[in-house]
């Protein structure tokens, strides 16, 4: 059995937590993708010089991998695949170190988590899920 014989038999809800899910991994695999020593330098950077856009980038990958999070979560009340359930937990393990990561880098530059709002009035805090 295929894995386009085995998506015939799931309903719409299914698919798209599959979807949510699988796009999720890919876009940590390729956004925050990395390995050991080859990035020594790049992990010591968080910490010493920085720009605006270090800073927006940072800002704004938060939500980015809270929102991946709040996908994971979904897949566990309504995802049957293993396969799925396996990828969503991975998602889950790699994020929470990514979040900790980015907020610990605003924080050595003294800035805020949040990115300011376009009225420049106040910190934008990353939507949160219900529950």
């Amino acid at each position: 059995m295929t894995v386009f014989t085995r998506t015939e038999h799931r309903t719409p809800a299914a698919r798209l937590a599959a979807a949510a899910a699988v796009s999720a991994g890919i876009l940590l695999l390729t956004a925050c993708g990395g390995a050991g020593e080859e990035n020594g330098d790049e992990n010591r950077a968080g910490t010493s010089g920085f720009n605006d856009a270090d800073v927006l980038f940072a800002q704004q990958m938060i939500p980015h991998h809270e929102q991946a999070l709040e996908m994971a979560q979904l897949v566990g009340g309504r995802a049957s695949d293993e396969e799925i359930k396996d990828i969503a937990g991975k998602i889950e393990q790699a994020q929470d170190p990514e979040i900790r990561t980015l907020k610990g880098w605003l924080k050595s530059w003294k800035q805020p988590t949040a990115a300011v709002s376009a009225s420049g009035d106040e910190p934008r805090e990353p939507r949160r899920g219900r529950g």
